[in-house]
């Protein structure tokens, strides 16, 4: 027998046997538990998705540490005032939560994009993303009255779902 035949049979047996002898790499595909999904409101499209490498000092998934998403939240309604988008994650058999991150957008007009996040890290240990968004009553501030006026915010929510998470090929 040769020594090529030899070898052959011994991968084969050890691919069967699922205890590999020979330094192959282990190859894994990280699955988006989070993405893509989207909410939509009268003021707000909210849509969580995979992330965009646009830039290298982007944070890259961690097997078994975090995932990384992209986050683009639209005003689909009327021109508001201070707006501020705070990102949340909750893990399990906790009542608190983690702040990811807290953004002061300012004025967005109608149409415009509030946030375009091409990359934040969610550990895998979050069961749910908390988004919210908050805002200032543009009437008043347009009326040049004193003060910011009647403050506002939404939340959405979005879940992960654990049983997408690593997988070995």
């Amino acid at each position: 027998m040769t020594i090529f035949r030899i070898c052959c049979m011994l991968l084969i047996t050890s691919c069967l046997s699922g205890s590999m002898i020979f330094p192959f790499p282990s190859i894994y595909a990280q699955s988006s538990a989070l993405a893509p999904e989207r909410h939509a409101t009268k003021q707000w499209l909210v849509q969580i998705d995979e992330p965009i490498f646009d830039r290298s000092q982007l944070s890259k998934p961690q097997l078994g540490e975090y995932d990384t998403y992209s986050l683009v939240i639209r005003n689909q309604g009327k021109t508001l005032h201070d707006v501020t988008v705070e990102a949340f994650r909750k893990d399990p058999q906790t009542s608190t939560q983690l702040e990811l991150f807290t953004l002061s957008v300012g004025t967005v007009t109608s149409g415009d994009n509030a946030v375009n996040h091409s990359g934040f890290p969610v550990s895998v240990k979050a069961d749910q993303v908390e988004i919210i968004i908050s805002w200032h009553d543009p009437d008043r501030k347009n009326q040049g009255a004193k003060g910011k006026g009647r403050k506002y915010k939404q939340t959405f929510l979005f879940h992960v779902k654990h049983s997408a998470k690593d997988t070995l090929l």
